[in-house]
């Protein structure tokens, strides 16, 4: 499979770049996963569909969670299910932007990633220099309208 795309780039199999390239390109995967929307401890998930890249520990991933027409559970949002876990590294919090529909509130909303773990933390970003950081809770998310979405892309460091 690299190969093919190593070609497809203009390198032959015989010169020192298709080496090279062949040689850092052992772990190479492609695939799809379902990650679900929680509110609490509840998974207010309708459908999902994800897909992803792997090469190396680097992982791209892009999703999209269609949510149930009436929430549920009170507490902090995540999102569960990515299909390889974050890096733990000391001090470093990885944060990506997040994109809706209407119906889901998104002003300076993003996401983080959970160290060691499958799963992302929403937040709300601060508003003022002494603010601080949000959670996104259940009342970020209309009450009942259906058609609610919520979409990422992103590219991460796994374990």
């Amino acid at each position: 499979m690299a190969l093919t795309k190593v070609k497809s780039a203009g390198v032959t199999s015989g010169s020192f770049l298709s080496s090279v390239a062949m040689a850092n390109i052992t772990d190479f995967s492609t695939g799809t996963f379902s990650p679900t929307f929680y509110i609490g401890s509840t998974n207010n998930t309708d459908s999902s569909s994800g897909y992803y890249t792997k090469i190396g520990k680097l992982v791209h991933v892009s999703f999209q969670i269609n949510l149930q027409n009436s929430r549920s559970g009170t507490g902090g949002c995540e999102i569960r299910g990515l299909p390889f876990a974050f890096k733990n590294e000391t001090g470093v919090f990885p944060n990506y932007p997040i994109y809706g529909n209407d119906y889901i509130y998104l002003d300076r909303a993003s996401m983080g990633g959970a160290h060691n773990d499958t799963k992302l933390y929403l937040y709300r970003q601060p508003n003022g220099i002494n603010t601080q950081l949000g959670g996104w809770s259940e009342g970020d998310i209309h009450a009942s309208n259906s058609q609610k979405r919520v979409y990422g892309s992103f590219v991460y460091e796994s374990v």
